[in-house]
Order: C-alpha cells, then structure tokens, then sequence
C-alpha cells in the first residue's frame, strides 16, 4: 500500500508543479477557451491542463518503476505501456480539439484509433458475463473494448462543464476503482489487477495535483485535452481486470469478482453516463443531433434551481461517491450493508441537492396542490428509502414490505386528495370543501380496512407498518404546512371609496 500511496504522491507533486507551467504556455499561444452559449464561465481561461495531467501520470509511472513491489506489474505484461499508450493518443487528439475544435465524427474516429492503440498490445475484452460466461471472438472483442472506451471518454468529457466538476468526479472514482482493485489483487490474487490499481492510483493522484488550480474560480480548465484521457485511463483499467482473465478458468468461487468490475465501471461513472444518456435521448427526440451542445446539463439545471458553482460540483461530488463507494464496498461488507450504506448516501445526497439550495424566489408561484407533491413527495421518497432499509436489515425482505407498505398506502391516499382538489379547484368553495371532507372521511375508512389487513403479519411487522404509517403522515403534514408558507396566494383588496371605484370602471 505504501508504494500505491508514494506513486500517487509523486504524480500529484508533479502535476501540481507542471500545471502553472502549462497554463503559462497555454496563454503564450493563445489556447483560452472562448465564451460560448452553453458555458457558464464569463472570462476566457486557458486550458490544456491535460498536458500537465499527462506529465503527472507519466512521472508516477516512472517512479512506480523503480520501487520493488510496483516494478512486478511491468513485468511479463503490457498492459500499463498498452493503456498510457493509448492515453497519450487521446491527449494528442484533446489538443487538437482545444485549438481547432475538431467535429464530433472526427473526434470519435480519434477515439476509436487510441482504443485500437491498445488492443493492438493486447488489452481488450475477451469475454462478457451474457446468461454466464461467453468468450468473445476477437473481432466481436474489439469492438466491445473500443465501444467501453469510448462510452467512457465522452461520458467524463460531457460532465466536464463547471470548475473542478470533471476533476473531482473522476478523483472520486478512481479512488473507488482502487480500494477495489487493491483488494482484488491482494486477497483474491488476481495479479492482474495490478494494473489497475496501479492506473487508478495515479488517476487520483493527478486530479488532486491538478484540483487547486482548477477549483472555482478556475485558473486553467483540463480542457478536451484532459478529459478524455480520464476517461480512457478508467476503461483501460476496467478491461485490463476482467477483459483479461481466461474464461475456461473462471468458477463459480471467483466469478463475483472478475464481474464486479464491470458494474463498478458504470457505477464510478454513474453521473457522468447519466448526464450522457440524458443527453442523447433530449437531444434526438428535439429533433437535433445527439453532438449538438446545450444547456441541460445536470450541472446547469443545478445551477438553474439557485446552487452555485462550488456548490454544485460538490453535489455532484456527493452523488457520485454516493453511487461508486457503496458498490466498490461489495467486496469488503455483507450487501445488505453496503446496500444500506448507499441507500443513506443517497438521501444524504437527495437532501443536499434540494435543501441547500439558495438564491430561489422566496416564494413559489404554482398551486398549492403542486408545491405539496413536490415538498411532501421529496420527503415521503426519502423516508421510504431510509426505513425500507432499516426493515430490511431488522426483518429481511418482509421487513422491507411492511416498511413500504405503510409509506405507499399513506401517500396513495395524500396523492389522491391532491388530485381531487387540484381537479375542483375552480369549482365553488363550498363544493369543494363537502368533496374534501367526503374524501377524507373514505381515507379513514380505507385506512382502517387496510390495518385489518395487516393484522396476520407476526413478530413485528405490524409494527413496523404502524410506525412506517405514521411517520409517512406526519412528513406528509410538514410537506403541506411547508408548501403553505412559500406559495403566493393572490388576495383582492376592495377599495374604500364607491365613487373612486364607479369611476374606475367608467373609464
């Protein structure tokens, strides 16, 4: 662990060091990134921080030669030389990008070159996890490794959109990928990992060297020339764990985890697929290509709802490491804890996205009925997720169903007062009220039905159900009262004087 940490080390010192050199360089030749629509940056910055990443990457890898136990993983394999390969190309073509900003079919092709970069040395998928274990023909294999790769790339290179936002994800990732990898070279012995966990270290040491200078306000941005090696440099270390292995000798004992790493791939990159795949499917149904730019990103809305720049990002932050520690701790912890562990990361997550927020009007201008839905739902959302967990974990899966039966039944029954009350808003207030109280007098009786029902379930869980129930309304409650007191209700003041209000109306 010592070296990992050293090696890691020595690439944020070097990255630290070098980036005020780049960004030096950058201004000499005028790399700045201009102002465009989408960007939320008001000054022109310069960019080609990738440079500096690059240089903090391959100094780790140098020193991590040089010390005993890292030197084995250069040994009888290329995998490391194969993917810092590969990464170097994509730097290259990130260049490019940032001074004549390439189209997004030649930056594509570019990808796809610096994947076959390193599958031509030997790195690439040979096997996929498809109804158990199916090897893969080497050309079927090579199209997988370059799809992963790219998949990867644009997906780190789409987040990058606020300062420090790309570099904080993917330092947060990494770190995931390595307790994992770390733990599956050392217990496991899978030596390949090595790798891997070689890569990922490193991975976190650069974007820590390479923060400082990027948090907001950003001195320099990483630019193409940063995110795409990023985003490389994790799918190489993904299939250089489980694309490598043989497939005639996996068994059923190590089988969970030669898979993990794939799952952990997707989970690591979570938010930054996320905001791809949302933006592929936004952008082809508005009748656009899928590269046209906008405003929709995760981190815009974010901003949009009244966050601000440092605060977003540490959202951001927050909900990957919600997503990728809780499934990188599979390999540590029984799942029901680790389950657990990421059911409570992400109502923390879910709680800072919403509660934190800042700047808004004071008051909302939708109706009442909507301002419920969204305050009550958000907090009847979180509370299924905390106590379906504790249910779970005090009485297993039927724990869980008590737990979400009390939480569903409750705000079904809120939901359709909601409904019937925005549907009669414009009718008569007294008609309104007499259908209100009708329907309040149904949700008790429906209520007491639906206890007489749970009556057969034994050793608590009733009991569980009660307290689910009751919460459940009580957080319904403080969601209307809450609604309440930030909706705008428009009053009319009648005016005083009958001969200034007869004249009003005559003209």
């Amino acid at each position: 662990m010592r070296e990992y940490l050293l090696a890691g080390f020595i690439a944020a010192t070097i990255t630290y060091l070098l980036t005020p050199v780049v960004r030096s360089l950058a201004l000499r030749v005028g790399a700045l990134s201009p102002i465009r629509a989408r960007d939320v940056h008001t000054v022109p910055t310069p960019r080609w921080g990738g440079l500096a990443l690059i240089g903090g990457l391959l100094a780790g890898l140098l020193a991590a030669n040089q010390l005993p136990l890292l030197h084995n993983a250069f040994v009888g394999s290329r995998d490391i030389i194969a993917i810092a390969s590969g990464a170097l190309v994509v730097c290259l073509i990130g260049i490019a990008d940032d001074i004549w900003q390439l189209d997004a079919i030649t930056k594509l092709a570019g990808q796809a070159l610096a994947a076959g970069v390193m599958v031509i040395q030997g790195v690439q998928l040979l096997w996929l996890p498809i109804n158990g274990v199916i090897a893969l023909p080497s050309s079927l294999g090579i199209v997988a490794t370059i799809l992963v790769v790219v998949v990867a790339i644009n997906a780190v290179n789409f987040v990058d959109g606020l300062d420090g936002l790309a570099t904080g994800i993917v330092a947060i990732a990494a770190s995931a990928f390595f307790a994992f990898s770390y733990l599956l070279a050392v217990v496991h012995g899978f030596s390949r990992a090595g790798t891997a966990t070689l890569i990922t270290i490193l991975i976190v040491g650069v974007c820590i060297g390479f923060l400082p200078h990027n948090v907001a306000p950003a001195k320099i941005f990483m630019g193409d020339s940063g995110s795409m090696p990023l985003g490389f440099l994790l799918a190489g270390s993904a299939i250089s764990i489980t694309g490598q292995l043989d497939a005639n000798a996996l068994s059923a004992e190590n089988l969970a985890p030669a898979l993990l790493p794939l799952v952990l791939t997707f989970a690591v990159l979570a938010i930054p697929l996320l905001d791809l795949s949302w933006a592929i499917i936004r952008r082809t149904f508005s009748g656009k290509s899928p590269f046209t730019p906008d405003k929709l990103h995760l981190h815009h809305r974010l901003l949009r709802i009244g966050h601000t720049h440092r605060r977003a990002s540490a959202i951001l932050y927050l909900w990957t490491a919600a997503i990728a520690y809780p499934v990188s701790a599979v390999a540590f912890m029984p799942l029901r804890w680790a389950i657990y562990s990421g059911v409570v990361a992400c109502l923390l997550a879910l709680l800072a996205t919403f509660g934190l927020v800042r700047g808004k009007p004071k008051y909302s201008t939708r109706s009442f009925e909507l301002e419920t839905l969204r305050r009550s739902g958000a907090l009847a959302l979180m509370w299924a997720g905390l106590i379906g967990s504790a249910g779970y974990l005090w009485r297993g899966p039927r724990g869980m169903t008590s737990a979400l039966y009390g939480v569903g039944i409750i705000s079904a029954l809120y939901l359709l007062t909601l409904v019937v009350s925005y549907r009669t808003r414009l009718l008569k207030p007294a008609l309104t009220m007499a259908l209100v109280f009708v329907l309040y007098v149904v949700k008790l009786a429906g209520l007491a039905a639906l206890i007489m029902l749970i009556r057969p379930f034994q050793n608590g869980l009733h009991q569980l159900f009660g307290v689910s129930a009751i919460t459940t309304t009580l957080l319904w409650l403080v969601g209307e009262i809450w609604a309440f007191l930030r909706i705008r209700i428009p009053t009319i003041t009648p005016l005083e004087n009958n001969s200034v209000m007869t004249g009003e109306r005559a003209n």
